[in-house]
């Protein structure tokens, strides 16, 4: 009875889980409509040209700038420049109710690059034009992600009113998205509507009416896309075109060849592909042979193998890309040769081999590829030849050295191949020089020093290679030829300076080098050309202006000109 109850309330979750996916979710996420608004009913709010220049500046860099401009200086004009500037048509979510005129639709029907069935279902009825209809099916992109809405993967031919679906629209939407042709009426599947929608996506070969699947349609069908052998009759199969389906989609159109085409050549070039190949080979064609000749085109996992046809060729092979493999294989076929070729590709995989089977060749192959492997060598084949192989590959290696066998020259072959293995070099082994080369490699690694072995020395070598090492410098050290010297390598690290160090030239040079940096520049230096200059760069740094009057009082008087011509 117990079991029954679970059972049930187990298949109950399941059910609302469904529900609440593909029904509830998508309710939520779609946009409300609105009504219609007439261009001429809009009240025409100017704002200073200056800035009017600005956000149109940072408009046409970003629409999505439009969210950070002040419900006070939104203007109609603005808003068109938005839509002009958009490629994709969910900015309208953005614009105001108060400014979506039919007008404003189509311009953002007409430049966007990408229009969904959602912004369709928010227009007014009137908006829904046969001008509106056509711009939608010229920019409808297929979604075809396993995230996106069900109502997404299908092409916004479905939701476009049965009037409007002439020759011209129904030509244009199965050019942008082939499997439109599926809401095309029947009526109107001549053979040129059917090529163009095979030619953009050869699956939709399956609404194409029998009279129009000639060997050239099936063709280009086929070509463009290997799956859409599924629709094409086994009768109309030819062994060229087979050749050509399986050569694409990672050779997955295998499983709907026909029975006299399923030869060892087109089983072969199917699995060479990819595994959707491999797993619709028949298993009497798979041999060992056949199996290396496909990891001669590509790899292959153990567990692609097919159970009991692992052979020690194939496990020398395979050990070559297999992350891990000795960690999988069956102890008959790890050899010293597999396990030679394991560690040579994966250091790391030395984990999987006792120590007892461990030798100096195996080892040093190991360190050569991967430093790290240093912590899986046998105690009594850490030779120094091995050690400094391993750091010499990786610096971090040098913390798996014991203390008591770290030595000068590990150290500083360490701090050369990664600065910031100066975390884990001995005291006694940090002097000046392995200290300057630990800077000189990565900058960051001065916040491994304690704050008294930090020198202005130290500080700017630091800094010149690495601007945010500037974050681990003490602020009294900090220099303003320092502050310059990080932020013209590292703008956003503009943070890390002392406000009092903060000068319009290191702004600019912050906001020149990153854009983001605006955030950090004290408000008293946020003038209007240094906010252009970074709003030049990235539009959406306008979310970090908020006094827009000091704004303007900042502006050049003889700019105006400029800004009006």
């Amino acid at each position: 009875m117990k079991l029954r109850t679970k059972l049930t309330v187990f298949i109950g979750l399941l059910l609302l889980i469904f529900i609440t996916m593909f029904f509830i979710i998508p309710h939520f996420d779609r946009p409300e409509p609105f009504t219609v608004v007439h261009a001429e009913s809009i009240h025409q709010q100017s704002i200073d040209p200056y800035l009017d220049h600005l956000f149109r500046t940072a408009l046409q860099g970003n629409p999505r700038a439009w969210q950070y401009i002040p419900r006070g200086y939104e203007t109609y004009d603005l808003a068109m420049e938005t839509v002009a500037h958009s490629r994709s048509s969910y900015i309208l979510r953005d614009i105001p109710l108060r400014f979506r005129t039919y007008e404003l639709v189509k311009s953002l029907f007409e430049h966007s690059e990408s229009v969904y069935v959602a912004q369709l279902d928010i227009l007014p009825s009137s908006y829904l034009t046969y001008e509106i209809a056509l711009l939608a099916v010229e920019r409808n992109t297929p979604i075809e992600n396993f995230k996106a809405p069900p109502r997404a993967q299908v092409s916004i031919l479905k939701y476009i009113p049965k009037q409007y679906r002439d020759a011209e629209l129904s030509l244009k939407a199965v050019s942008q998205f082939g499997r439109a042709l599926e809401f095309v009426p029947k009526n109107l599947r001549t053979y040129e509507i059917s090529l163009a929608a095979v030619t953009q996506d050869g699956r939709a070969l399956q609404f194409v009416p029998a009279q129009h699947k000639t060997p050239d349609l099936i063709w280009s069908a086929v070509e463009q896309n290997g799956k859409a052998l599924q629709f094409v009759p086994k009768s109309d199969q030819t062994m060229e075109l087979v050749r050509m389906a399986v050569t694409q989609n990672q050779g997955s159109a295998l499983a709907y060849v026909a029975k006299q085409y399923l030869t060892h050549e087109i089983a072969l070039l199917a699995a060479k592909e990819g595994y959707g190949g491999l797993d619709h080979t028949p298993k009497e064609l798979i041999t060992e042979e056949f199996l290396l000749q496909i990891l001669q085109t590509r790899r292959l996992s153990l567990f692609s193998i097919p159970e009991g046809m692992l052979t020690h060729a194939l496990a020398k092979e395979i050990a070559k890309h297999d992350r891990y493999i000795l960690s999988r294989l069956p102890e008959e076929f790890k050899t010293p040769e597999v396990q030679m070729i394991a560690v040579s590709a994966h250091g790391k995989d030395l984990k999987f081999i006792p120590a007892s089977e461990q030798h100096e060749a195996l080892v040093l192959a190991a360190v050569q590829n991967d430093g790290y492997a240093l912590e899986y060598v046998a105690e009594h084949l850490q030779t120094d030849e091995v050690i400094l192989s391993a750091v010499q590959n990786n610096g971090y290696a040098i913390q798996y050295i014991p203390p008591e066998r770290q030595t000068y020259d590990f150290a500083l072959a360490a701090v050369k191949t990664t600065g910031d293995a100066l975390k884990y070099v001995h005291p006694r082994h940090r002097t000046t020089e392995v200290i300057l080369q630990a800077l000189q490699q990565n900058g960051r690694a001065i916040q491994y020093l304690e704050a008294e072995e930090i020198t202005p020395e130290f500080a700017t070598i630091a800094v010149s290679q690495n601007g945010r090492a500037l974050a681990f410098i003490p602020p009294e050290i900090i220099t303003p030829e320092m502050a310059l010297i990080a932020v013209q390598n590292q703008g956003i690290i503009l943070q890390y300076v002392p406000v009092a160090l903060i000068t319009p030239k290191i702004a600019y040079a912050a906001i020149t080098q990153n854009a983001s940096a605006l955030q950090y520049v004290p408000e008293e230096l946020k003038t209007y050309d240094l906010v252009l200059t970074a709003v030049k760069k990235s539009s959406t740094v306008l979310k970090y202006v908020t006094d827009y009057d000091y704004l303007l009082s900042t502006a050049e008087i003889d700019q105006i000109d400029q800004i009006e011509q």
